[in-house]
């Protein structure tokens, strides 16, 4: 019974979040203003920053779609083929919804307008799936066993590793603001996301990329002085 009242309050955290709690900001992605430019093309699938490339009017004022790598990899020629136009919600969306939206409109990713019609983010069905995963794993219960323990000064945490828990396992004394988890905070503190090898040094402690993807950093090598022992 206390399983499943456990696992009910974790669904109702997840049903009051919104698309700008878990949107990556558009910036991050690379993009283009002319399909016709092979030149950028290449250096977008060369810096292998996102599966994704997004398309701009030349002003770069109108999103006006995005292409697949994986769809243009072996055919340059044909990208004008492979454009998908953008679906856009408010970011104050709850999350429920957009998975309605992902399902009945078979979409790869959903693009979130600010209260000025600006483009600010992007979330892909990966994202929310993995937010809604995460609701489970971060219960405090569980998360303990998603902070490995090399050494008294060195630890190794998952990316979506909530900052408010990680400040009182670690005692790291991370400030929360516009992000939620670890991750959030590497991406917020150095514009863009981290990638393996990279490393990020706050004050006295030094976090280290130990694996990411193109849109969002994995597993991450926490090394400092001060931290104190973690719950064995």
């Amino acid at each position: 019974m206390k399983n499943k009242v456990a696992y009910v309050n974790e669904i109702l955290k997840f049903s009051e979040k919104s698309a700008a709690e878990v949107l990556i900001p558009v910036n991050f992605l690379p993009y283009i203003t002319d399909i016709n430019s092979q030149t950028k093309i290449l250096q977008c699938l060369e810096e292998k920053k996102s599966r994704y490339i997004l398309l701009f009017d030349k002003e770069k004022k109108e999103l006006q779609g995005y292409i697949d790598i994986l769809k243009i990899m072996h055919n340059l020629t044909q990208i004008a083929n492979h454009i998908t136009k953008p679906h856009f919600i408010l970011e104050s969306r709850p999350l429920f919804d957009i998975i309605n939206d992902i399902k009945a409109n078979s979409l790869e990713l959903i693009f979130t307008i600010d209260e000025y019609g600006s483009v600010s983010g992007v979330i892909s069905k990966e994202d929310i799936f993995e937010e809604f995963i995460g609701e489970f794993l971060r219960k405090e219960e569980d998360e303990v066993y998603y902070i490995k323990k090399i050494n008294e000064k060195q630890y190794i945490v998952k990316g979506y590793i909530d900052i408010d828990y990680l400040n009182k396992i670690l005692n790291i004394n991370i400030k929360k603001k516009k992000f939620n988890t670890i991750a959030g905070f590497l991406i917020n503190q150095t514009g863009r996301i981290m990638q393996e090898g990279e490393k990020y040094k706050h004050k006295n402690i030094v976090f280290e990329i130990l694996t990411a993807k193109p849109n969002k950093i994995e597993k991450i090598k926490i090394t400092g002085e001060r931290i104190k022992k973690c719950a064995e």
